[in-house]
């Protein structure tokens, strides 16, 4: 019998004052496991979960806590950015900013942040997509309709259990093939038993999410809502509402008719919200194999060309030290790359600043 089993075994016998002792000794996957076993098991994992977080509970919900979030949400994301960037007093609140815009979509989807940082850490999901967008984009263009959890490989089901006993989501169905082209091997549709509201759940082929999200159609998309908090691989570009396309066809692959349809549909959707497209070229000048935009640059997840704004989770540092994957991940853009224009000490060096609507209507006819 494993920990977890052995302790969900025990908690209907403990008194009370017995039962968050014994669950604040797991770490945090048997935490997850205890509350996958039963309602009643996670409900008494939710309460630990919540005292543990009563500090900063009472923190979030100070006058001058709620003021300052007040202030900040209505900033862009690239003004919050640059004062992240310029101002390192308020990083914190920045931070906080984010966290509280994440609380609130949750809550609109029947989940509750202590939950979904308690997969995170446990399991190593991540959340990608428009609901990561509509954390960085404020505004009813990129309100999510669903919400995409990414898990590592043989993680899929334990976070559709977690789902479904912690905040009663069901499974529609499911494919045990998603997309042959990228990184995902197995997904999940979910629907809330109540609201209807759906969401996600993509089995990745590594132990790390980053492996799919680095593998994206677009840098506007390759965000991630993690344990450590928000990542953004791309955040000069992304605060300019600007994304370099990163099609099939130029990562050496055939994508099927439908995967060519997929992305005509995603790159539309996103220039509908004001994204401009660049064709795997940086839009400004830059020295090529240096500039943490250029699509010939050697990236890391780890890198400084990345931005992070870390949500504080008192309740974890016990038992964790937060990190955004198993391992460090590293990617390029693929492609032919930026087109020289001279040299200089050998390296191509772009001056020629591109047009805003490089692609859409005629590339996405053409595919």
């Amino acid at each position: 019998m494993s920990v977890a089993a052995a302790v969900a075994a025990r908690l209907p016998t403990l008194a009370f004052s017995e039962v968050h002792p014994l669950l604040a000794s797991l770490t945090p996957l048997q935490l997850l496991e205890v509350a996958t076993v039963s309602p009643d098991c996670c409900d008494k994992v939710s309460g630990l979960l919540t005292k543990l977080d009563m500090e900063e509970s009472k923190r979030r919900g100070t006058k001058e806590f709620l003021e300052a979030q007040e202030t900040l949400q209505k900033l862009s994301f690239a003004d919050r950015f640059r004062l992240s960037q310029t101002t390192p007093q308020l990083t914190g609140p920045i931070s906080d900013s984010f966290q509280y815009a994440a609380t609130q979509l949750l809550s609109e989807f029947g989940l509750r942040f202590q939950h979904i940082q308690l997969l995170h850490v446990a399991v190593g999901t991540c959340i990608s997509g428009s609901a990561v967008t509509a954390l960085v984009h404020c505004g009813p263009s990129f309100h999510p309709n669903d919400i995409d959890f990414y898990a590592p490989v043989g993680r899929g089901e334990v976070t559709v259990r977690f789902l479904d006993i912690s905040s009663n989501y069901r499974v529609l169905r499911q494919s045990p093939m998603y997309n042959a082209a990228v990184a995902v091997s197995r997904v999940w549709w979910l629907e809330h038993c109540v609201t209807r509201k759906p969401l996600n759940v993509m089995e990745c082929r590594t132990s790390s999410t980053f492996d799919t999200i680095t593998s994206f159609h677009s840098t506007a998309v390759m965000n991630a809502w993690t344990a450590e908090g928000l990542w953004i691989a791309y955040p000069d570009l992304t605060t300019q509402s600007q994304t370099l396309a990163t099609p099939y066809s130029m990562r050496g692959l055939r994508p099927s008719r439908e995967e060519q349809r997929r992305f005509g549909r995603v790159v539309s959707k996103y220039f509908e919200r004001g994204f401009r497209f660049h064709l795997l070229r940086n839009p400004a000048p830059h020295v090529c194999g240096q500039h943490f935009n250029c699509p010939v640059t050697l990236r890391t997840t780890d890198d400084a060309g990345c931005w992070v704004a870390t949500f504080p989770s008192s309740w974890m540092t016990p038992h964790i030290t937060l990190t955004c994957a198993p391992y460090v991940t590293r990617w390029t853009l693929h492609g032919p790359g930026c087109q020289e224009s001279e040299r200089e000490n050998g390296v191509a060096v772009v001056n020629q600043s591109l047009k805003s609507d490089l692609i859409c209507c005629e590339y996405i006819q053409t595919m």
